[in-house]
């Protein structure tokens, strides 16, 4: 029987529902980025305390049997002490005296205390001798735009241990080369390695916001309970997936990241995204006991983030073949997958399908993908939203709710069409001499037209004008608009994402087109318009805004569109003037978002 959901939760049942999920199953206004596990804990049994009235009235009675003197010992002592001196003198006892001169030595005895343990202070916080705080990072280091590290060494008081010593020793002789990561805190696991827990949890709700709807894994809805139920402080997977998902937010939009840390110094971004990758570099890896769809999406967020970082291709280019390697083999190991694991593995390999094939556009990068027909890629991810996912099924997706999911696939099946250029490619290079020049006009002039057809059936609403009014309205997460508004914000992601696909892969075959045939043929002067045409309406009805969140995933994208127009390729298609207006356009939305 599956576990009763909390009031509020979305549970994921093992078991089918006999009725369709109701979309309010899951409420972002229920779910508070604000609370922490420690708020939801209370004590199993409260411990009385004692109760000193009675005993204090009864001291009171014998009082007024005394003189004025026992006044100034009830100011001088404490109670125990008032009521042992007093039971004495009412018993007749002639020690009494004895024990009221003895009242200053039993107040000398000190009282047990378990001392507190001292934390230890980052190397920062140690050179600069201030108090570090028990948060990783440290308070100070935050300010300060340091990176919080535990790199110094233990100092030993006394005489150096002889067994240690040879321990060590033995180590330098044999060469011994392991690196520990010193740059995490000798303390428990958990999403106080990346920040405060408010601010993850603030970090984690704009992920879903602005980061899902062009990489839609992992499943919303569970993340989000298991995040609130703190299931990092026992899963280090569940803890390296968070820590990935922090790392692409500040890489693809830092502003968001700036303000749940609460920190406008330069270096916390970097800071952060290094802290990021080094926690997601320490606990992830062949010894986790399970590699399925969540350490996919660790991969793959970790490739987006090489790829914008000082990093080489060469780390994107892993990344990726280990987020494909773990969904090929999660597909091949258990036939019997449940739906929701079946579900992210095709979003996942879908997702490095895109971002490959728009990269192959741009610069040269290894293909991840083997010589593959069309007829053996996978099917596409269901246009299913995350609350009606569950287990063992699938609930069908109400009339009238459109699903983040079939932007996804619209933005998937354009890119689709590019594989057939890969074939092309591949008997290119194994056999040339059969592949003529009228042979690849044909296969492109093909593509071109599936392009035209590529929005044809797809719903008015991802494909009607901009409306990047979403992102000037403030995301308040407990208003009751908050829900109405971050929809708003995620379709317009989507649209924005749609439109570039089919604009880059349009000029990327159109380019391919005039190394055959030339820059004079008719039919690429019609491209060109096209393409010119697209774009120009793009750019206007977008602002600052509403580009910030893909920003760091469309302008690298369009480059190759915007070096044409400066070097002035598009003379015969585009008059000077407006070539000049696109590009101050593209200078004015494009510019820095950090």
């Amino acid at each position: 029987m599956a576990r009763a959901a909390q009031p509020g939760q979305y549970e994921v049942p093992r078991t089918s529902m006999t009725s369709d999920p109701s979309p309010q199953g899951y409420n972002a206004q229920v779910y508070n980025p604000q609370h922490t596990s420690s708020q939801a804990y209370t004590p199993i049994q409260v411990y009385s305390q004692p109760d000193d009235s009675t005993v204090e009235s009864n001291l009171r009675l014998l009082q007024q049997q005394h003189s004025p003197q026992q006044t100034e010992f009830h100011d001088q002592y404490p109670l125990h002490a008032q009521l042992q001196a007093a039971a004495q003198e009412a018993s007749g006892d002639t020690s009494s005296g004895q024990m009221i001169h003895a009242l200053p030595a039993m107040d000398r005895i000190p009282e047990h205390k378990e001392k507190k343990r001292l934390v230890r202070a980052c190397d920062a916080c140690s050179r600069r001798k201030v108090k570090c705080g028990e948060e990783f990072p440290c308070r100070n280091c935050v300010d300060l735009g340091m990176e919080c590290t535990f790199e110094r060494a233990l100092k030993r008081r006394g005489p150096p241990n002889r067994v240690a010593q040879e321990i060590k020793r033995h180590k330098v002789d044999g060469h011994d080369e392991s690196i520990p990561v010193s740059s995490v805190p000798p303390s428990g696991a958990s999403i106080h390695l990346i920040a405060h827990s408010a601010a993850v949890h603030q970090m984690v709700y704009e992920f879903f916001t602005h980061v899902y709807p062009m990489f839609p894994f992992p499943h919303e809805n569970l993340v989000l309970n298991q995040l609130a139920e703190r299931k990092d402080l026992e899963d280090k997977e569940f803890l390296v997936l968070i820590t990935s998902m922090v790392a692409i937010l500040a890489t693809l939009m830092p502003r968001a990241a700036r303000r749940a840390l609460q920190n406008d110094h330069p270096g916390a971004i970097d800071a952060l995204i290094m802290r990021c990758v080094q926690i997601c570099t320490k606990f992830r890896g062949p010894m986790l006991p399970k590699r399925n769809a969540n350490e996919a999406a660790t991969s793959f967020f970790l490739g987006i983030v090489a790829l914008h970082r000082p990093a080489s291709i060469i780390d994107f280019e892993d990344y990726m073949q280990d987020s494909l390697s773990i969904v090929r083999r999660a597909a091949l190991a258990d036939q019997g997958m449940d739906q929701v694991n079946s579900q992210l593995c095709k979003r996942i390999f879908w997702a490095v399908y895109g971002i490959t094939r728009s990269m192959r556009q741009r610069i040269i990068c290894e293909d991840p993908f083997p010589f593959l027909l069309k007829s053996q890629l996978p099917a596409l991810p269901s246009s299913t939203d995350d609350c009606y996912i569950y287990f063992d099924q699938i609930h069908p997706q109400p009339e009238g709710h459109l699903s983040l999911i079939e932007g996804f696939n619209i933005s998937t099946q354009i890119y689709s069409g590019y594989h057939d250029l890969v074939i092309l490619d591949h008997d290119l290079k194994t056999r040339p001499a059969e592949v003529d020049a009228a042979q690849q006009s044909a296969t492109l002039q093909s593509l071109s037209a599936y392009l035209d057809d590529a929005l044809k059936s797809v719903s008015a609403d991802l494909v009607c004008s901009l409306a990047p009014g979403w992102f000037s309205m403030p995301l308040d997460k407990d208003s009751s608009s908050a829900e109405n508004i971050r929809r708003g914000m995620r379709w317009e992601i989507q649209k924005v994402d749609i439109r570039v696909a089919l604009l880059t892969t349009r000029f990327y075959f159109t380019e391919r087109l005039v190394m055959l045939v030339g820059a004079h043929d008719e039919m690429l002067k019609g491209e060109w318009i096209k393409i010119f045409k697209d774009l120009k309406e793009l750019l206007r009805q977008s602002t600052r805004e509403g580009m910030e969140p893909v920003h760091y995933i469309v302008a690298p994208k369009l480059e190759p569109i915007f070096a044409s127009f400066r070097d002035g390729h598009l003379g015969s298609v585009v008059e000077a003037e407006e070539r000049n207006f696109i590009l101050r356009l593209a200078s004015e939305l494009f510019g820095s978002h950090s």
